[in-house]
């Protein structure tokens, strides 16, 4: 039976983290402490124990001008000897019709393993966030005197800094097309634990001390890696890898950047609201098109949809197109032509949704 977490089973869920994901104790301790919402959490127990569990966050996502609300599912995981139970599809199941009622337009999450793409995909997931994995050496000439400062503790991080570095960091992800908004309390989290337990954050400033670039820069199995790298502008980036190979004495430095279609899947979206995905590919039905949606888990994404420029409605008509829930997002980008004008020469080519690897 699946349920929301109580206060009675935190050591039960930082026991399964632990023998499910390999963090230390002291992270997993941190996690709980700050970041854990048992309303936000669902069990399966067996004797009282903890067997699986997911937890889930809500962000703001702007899509194509608009804001909406997404979850963001993390943490799913099945005990080692409980595992081939389809334990982790009743959660999802359960998670995906919660969410949807909560008023979420869209659920996301990062597949830990490779494999774990295939068993989203048959809850409706579809790859929508995608990562350049490359390397990169140091940058050149910035033209301009630029600052730029490290935090590798997290105890000297105040709250001006922090303050000033979600800004940018807000100011940044909006002009995303598609991504996961955080509060300040989210970032405040992601920050602190990143700078505790994975690596440093280096923080180019401007002449008049308005920050222009972050990067965060975490050791992953022995080698350096640049997990994030937001920048206002060449010069920033520039100032900021300077200082980065100047520190490290590295020739190149593995990173993970935004990626188009080309480039290896990260995460993947799953459409809770097919009306109000439809509406916002109105703006870019060239002429009426007739989908038929099929979805197992969402009882009101079922029937046939038609799509105009004046938006989408339910119809008895017949279907130019059918479709299940993990297909509609590619039959929509493939059939409404004018999809390139987000930015492309064809349909996804502009469309870069970005999700952040500190979710990761």
């Amino acid at each position: 039976m699946i349920s929301n977490a109580d206060k009675g089973d935190t050591d039960s869920l930082k026991a399964l983290w632990r023998a499910c994901f390999g963090d230390s104790e002291a992270y997993t301790d941190y996690y709980f402490s700050r970041r854990y919402r048992p309303e936000r959490t669902l069990v399966i127990r067996d004797n009282g124990a903890v067997i699986a569990s997911s937890q889930e966050t809500f962000h703001q996502m702007p899509f194509f001008g608009e804001t909406k609300l997404a979850a963001y599912i993390l943490g799913v995981c099945t005990h080692p000897e409980y595992r081939g139970r389809g334990l982790m599809s009743q959660l999802m199941r359960r998670a995906l019709r919660e969410q949807a009622r909560a008023g979420a337009f869209m659920s996301t999450l990062i597949p830990q393993e490779g494999y774990l793409f295939d068993v989203y995909r048959r809850c409706g997931f579809f790859e929508l966030f995608y990562a350049e994995k490359t390397a990169i050496g140091p940058g050149g000439e910035t033209g301009v005197a630029l600052n730029v400062i490290t935090f590798a503790d997290a105890d000297k991080l105040g709250d001006a800094e922090l303050a000033k570095l979600y800004d940018f960091y807000d100011r940044m992800y909006k002009k995303f097309s598609c991504t996961l908004l955080k509060s300040f309390a989210d970032f405040s989290f992601f920050l602190k634990s990143f700078i505790i337990f994975d690596g440093a954050v280096y923080v180019c400033l401007e002449s008049g001390g308005d920050i222009g670039g972050v990067c965060f820069l975490e050791t992953h199995d022995g080698k350096l890696l640049i997990k994030e790298l937001l920048c206002g502008d060449d010069a920033a980036r520039a100032a900021i890898l300077s200082k980065l190979f100047s520190d490290t004495g590295e020739r190149e430095i593995g990173a993970v950047l935004p990626g188009g279609r080309g480039s290896a899947p990260l995460g993947m979206g799953r459409i809770l609201n097919v009306p109000e995905l439809l509406n916002a590919f109105s703006r870019f039905a060239e002429s009426d098109i007739l989908i038929r949606v099929y979805d197992d888990i969402i009882n009101h994404n079922n029937g046939t949809f038609l799509l105009s420029k004046n938006g989408a409605r339910i119809t008895d008509a017949a279907p130019d197109f059918e479709t299940d829930i993990g297909g509609l997002f590619r039959l929509l980008a493939r059939e409404c032509e004018d999809f390139n004008e987000c930015g492309g020469s064809g349909a996804y080519d502009g469309f870069r949704p970005y999700i952040n690897l500190m979710l990761n």
